[in-house]
């Protein structure tokens, strides 16, 4: 965020915040990220469940998660990917048709996905 703090609001109205944007974003940089590359996906569908967490990467420089959205598992077993489209068609929560891995094809510069389940509390 702190590459861009132009296309952040708050970051933009708010130019004071970037130092402190920029040290929480190197900590969380020292971390170790794992993700699940494109060709791999489909792979991991059967493990996926109704509200995991979905992470969009991207190796354009400055972002590691383009979009991100919800898995949607439907009666008929499929995982689809439920997000907020930000296309200006759209502009609403969409459940995106066929299995997550057919889907996630919008650019070239997105690499793979990372998952995340919440906890019950």
């Amino acid at each position: 965020m702190s590459s861009h703090p132009d296309s952040y609001r708050q970051l933009a109205a708010h130019p004071e915040l970037v130092a402190k944007m920029q040290r929480r974003e190197k900590a969380i940089n020292n971390r170790s990220l794992k993700f699940i590359p494109m060709d791999k996906i489909a792979a991991v569908e059967p493990l996926l469940k109704t509200g995991d967490i979905v992470g969009v990467c991207t190796n354009k420089d400055g972002l590691d998660i383009a979009h991100t959205g919800l898995i949607l598992r439907t009666d008929d077993g499929v995982a689809h990917f439920m997000d907020a489209s930000s296309k200006k068609s759209k502009r609403r929560v969409t459940i995106e048709p066929g299995p997550i891995s057919s889907v996630l094809n919008w650019s070239s510069n997105l690499t793979g996905a990372m998952f995340a389940r919440p906890l019950e509390p």
